[in-house]
């Protein structure tokens, strides 16, 4: 697959500054293509806004890396399929746009609040078995209602 060919490029909004849409703040976590933001997008009219998270992967590793280019067209079909299924709630975070600058390309997430699961096991140790209970609990909610999609998460851990 080529870039030109990516329909995920296609769909995304074109800006020239990301700037103009979202704030970007802290980085959030780090993978093999991509890196995750914490953002707010810039108000309207003053009207308050909610926070989400960017996934940010640059357009010359897409170029460069027919693997990240697949992995992005994967990634954002299964987003787009469990977006619009109204019984997962909140068990996965929803797909709200893609946008596209210069340099890169941006999915634009929920913003889960909270610690990543790998860090407060890491800080605090061993968790108590009922909150080890709930966690796993929602965590093979979450994983049989994309089954039921269809949809197989392809990396499920404590990090993600």
């Amino acid at each position: 697959m080529r870039m030109d060919d990516c329909e995920v490029l296609d769909q995304a909004i074109v800006l020239e500054d990301l700037a103009d849409r979202y704030r970007l703040g802290k980085l959030l976590g780090e993978g093999r293509f991509s890196r995750v933001y914490a953002a707010t997008p810039v108000e309207a009219d003053g009207v308050p806004t909610t926070p989400v998270a960017l996934k940010e992967i640059g357009l010359d590793v897409l170029n460069d890396d027919e693997e990240a280019l697949e992995m992005l067209e994967a990634e954002v079909e299964a987003l787009q399929h469990a977006s619009s299924h109204a019984e997962l709630g909140d068990a996965v975070v929803k797909l709200h746009e893609i946008v596209r600058t210069e340099e890169f390309v941006f999915l634009v997430l929920d913003r889960v609040p909270g610690e990543e699961l790998f860090n407060v096991i890491d800080a605090s140790g061993v968790l108590p078995l009922p909150t080890v209970h709930v966690l796993m609990q929602q965590l093979l909610q979450a994983l049989a209602a994309l089954h039921e999609l269809g949809v197989v998460h392809r990396s499920a851990a404590n990090r993600t």
